[in-house]
């Protein structure tokens, strides 16, 4: 229930320039919704995941810009753009 409460605060219509709750995080390798935990699965030839916001990823993404880097573990990450 505490999921269903997230996801009705995010507003889909907004345009994000920096990474906060519901932006859409495209890398290279991954799409993240920065939101709550969900499977993965590939759309468009990307592999997409739901991040919680209590994920050390989404603790190091909130904030960053496109254009940004972050390293988790021995992967490294370049922020193409928000959505």
């Amino acid at each position: 229930m505490e999921q269903f409460k997230q996801l009705q605060q995010i507003d889909a219509d907004q345009i994000h320039d920096q990474v906060r709750r519901g932006s859409v995080v495209v890398t290279e390798q991954w799409v993240f919704l920065i939101a709550l935990a969900l499977p993965e699965l590939t759309y468009q030839d990307k592999k997409v995941i739901g991040v919680s916001l209590e994920a050390p990823l989404a603790q190091k993404l909130m904030y960053k810009k496109a254009k940004d880097t972050l390293q988790m573990g021995t992967q490294n990450y370049t922020i193409l753009y928000l959505e």
